[in-house]
């Protein structure tokens, strides 16, 4: 493997002009994703290769630019090619994903930085009978080129609905299983699937709060018995939409949540009627019940931590960035939508920071890699939210497929941004390694 500079070149055509270092007589075909075309190669002294313009045309190259090259008997191997796919593009917009626009923008400049090319696609862009993709790619501006299909997709669909799909779904399964590429983190996480895999494991169940899935009033009663406070959440829920905290004082039970962003708390006299104020119809058997942990605080406002894990160009799990939320005033959730703050660890505990995150790095790691081995799926990321309670036990609350980025917005965290993104860049080039490898490796794998 070696990083070089290619452009194009208007001498003879059909010809790829090599350093000489790179050179060897047997070369005659060059490869770039999807796209395989014989050519003739020839040596010259420059540090660039420089490809003829037909060949540019038929492999697609979009720009010229730093990319990575596999020199491997009679083929050089262009790549990566990575595709980032979502939904929600918005036409003739300088913001073409809006909010999401600003990591999107980066995140496909850090790729052009390390040597390789990524777009962004939605279903429309697939033209599947030349096996092309209108990508939209990021130099400096956004331009939409035509790219083949690329090495490998990374999923970044931005909601459950759409994850839900038939069509997405179809189609995810065609890319994989009909023209093997690896699509990693391609579905949210079910609350309750996570939580059964982790229990039924003897190294990760220590870290789960007691949860039920088939909610009655029997249950919650039983739980408010044991634990005195207890939190109500979606299966399928994300970003603290729909929590409820439920808590018995005396003779009453109140309720605290947030609606639209507006904080409520109720008193209600009996559980019935907190049932049909809240969960009408069968609204109740899309919720989780758990019980509630007493965090440790910071200014008597509860925290957690947000550990964010990534695999590496070995295909090895690392803690990438971590990073402390403290709950806001009323925060039932230490979600920043919730008026909770983003810290870091060192900011937050001084001297006993590095402490907290030996314990949070090996729970995130050991919790990390259970899921891995036990999911059966293609997972490059994730994040976990993690709690301590007063006396020092770790708890997981949840595991995300598709992390937000919300705690790198904090500039003491911003710098760990930089480690997650180039974990993911050599992620994405192992993925794209091994299927050059073992072309028909996807082609066995299960379906999503």
């Amino acid at each position: 493997m070696e990083r070089v500079y290619i452009d194009c070149h208007h001498k003879e055509t059909g010809t790829v002009y090599l350093p000489e270092k790179l050179y060897n007589q047997t070369l005659n075909q060059i490869t770039f994703s999807s796209q395989s075309i014989e050519c003739q190669v020839k040596p010259h002294q420059k540090k660039t290769m420089l490809i003829a313009e037909d060949l540019w045309k038929k492999c697609h190259f979009p720009y010229p630019s730093d990319i990575l090259v596999d020199i491997d008997k009679q083929t050089m191997t262009v790549y990566p090619l990575i595709g980032i796919f979502t939904t929600g593009k918005l036409k003739n917009s300088l913001r073409p994903f809006g909010e999401r626009t600003h990591e999107f923008k980066h995140l496909l400049s850090h790729v052009h930085k390390k040597g390789g090319y990524a777009f962004i696609f939605c279903p429309n862009d697939i033209d599947w009978q030349n096996g092309l993709i209108d990508g939209l790619f990021y130099c400096e501006g956004w331009i939409t080129f035509k790219a083949p299909f690329p090495n490998i997709v990374y999923d970044r669909i931005p909601s459950r609905r759409t994850d839900r799909d038939p069509g997405i779904k179809q189609m995810k399964e065609k890319f994989m299983h009909e023209y093997g590429i690896p699509w990693f983190n391609s579905r949210f996480f079910d609350k309750w699937a996570i939580y059964q895999l982790l229990k039924n494991h003897p190294l990760s169940s220590q870290y789960l709060p007691n949860t039920e899935e088939n909610i009655s009033l029997h249950a919650i009663r039983q739980f408010l018995n044991l634990y005195q406070s207890v939190y109500l959440k979606p299966k399928n829920g994300s970003k603290g939409l729909g929590i409820k905290k439920l808590e018995k004082e005396s003779e009453s039970l109140i309720c605290e949540y947030y609606d639209q962003g507006q904080y409520y708390k109720e008193n209600y006299k009996t559980l019935s009627d907190f049932i049909r104020r809240h969960f009408p119809g069968d609204l109740l058997s899309h919720y989780i019940l758990q019980q509630r942990i007493c965090l440790m605080k910071e200014n008597e406002r509860p925290l957690d931590f947000r550990i964010h894990t990534n695999k590496d160009g070995n295909g090895k799990w690392r803690v990438s960035a971590a990073a402390a939320k403290i709950a806001g005033h009323n925060g039932i959730t230490t979600h920043v939508a919730y008026g909770g703050e983003v810290k870091s660890l060192y900011a937050l505990f001084s001297d006993r920071a590095d402490e907290y995150l030996k314990k949070l790095v090996h729970a995130a790691l050991t919790l990390t890699e259970i899921i891995d081995q036990q999911s059966h799926e293609l997972i490059g990321e994730l994040g976990l939210d993690i709690g301590i309670d007063e006396d020092g036990r770790i708890w997981l609350f949840e595991a995300n497929s598709r992390p937000g980025h919300t705690i790198f917005k904090n500039p003491a965290i911003r710098k760990q941004d930089d480690f997650v993104k180039k974990l993911w860049y050599d992620y994405c080039c192992h993925l794209t390694k091994q299927t050059m490898k073992h072309p028909d490796w996807m082609l066995s794998s299960k379906p999503v």
